[in-house]
C-alpha cells in the first residue's frame, strides 16, 4: 500500500507551456511591480498642470492715512501661473514617462515568457 501512495505522489503534474505562462505572468512579483510603475506614471499625468498655490496677504498702512484719519487695512491675494507651453511640455513629458513604463513591462512580460518557455 505504501509502494502504491509513493508513485502516486512521486509523478508530477505534466501542465502546458500555456499554462505555466499564464501562472508564471500571475505570480512574478517583479512583473507587478512594472504594472504598479505603470499604472503610478498614468496617475501621474493628471499632476502636469500644477499652479503654485495662492497667498492670501494682509497688511496695515499707517504712512497711508485714510480721510477719517485711520490708517488703511490693505488686502492682496497673489498667485503666479507659468507660460501655458510650459505646462504643455510638462504633460508631453508624463505621457512619455507612460510610453516608458509600458515599454519596460512589455520587455520584463517577453523576458519572463522567453525564460518559462526555454525551461
Amino acid at each position: 500500500m505504501l509502494l502504491s501512495a509513493t508513485l502516486a505522489f512521486g509523478q508530477p503534474k505534466q501542465i502546458s507551456l500555456n499554462e505555466a505562462i499564464a501562472t508564471a505572468l500571475q505570480n512574478n512579483k517583479e512583473l507587478a511591480s512594472y504594472a504598479l510603475q505603470v499604472e503610478q506614471n498614468k496617475a501621474l499625468v493628471s499632476t502636469a498642470f500644477s499652479p503654485d498655490k495662492g497667498l492670501l496677504q494682509y497688511s496695515m498702512d499707517q504712512n497711508n492715512i485714510a480721510e477719517m484719519g485711520f490708517p488703511l487695512h490693505v488686502f492682496g491675494i497673489e498667485q503666479s501661473f507659468n507660460f501655458p507651453t510650459y505646462y504643455l511640455a510638462q504633460h508631453r513629458t508624463k505621457k512619455i514617462e507612460v510610453s516608458m513604463a509600458e515599454a519596460n513591462y512589455e520587455i520584463q512580460k517577453n523576458q519572463l515568457i522567453s525564460n518559462v518557455a526555454d525551461c
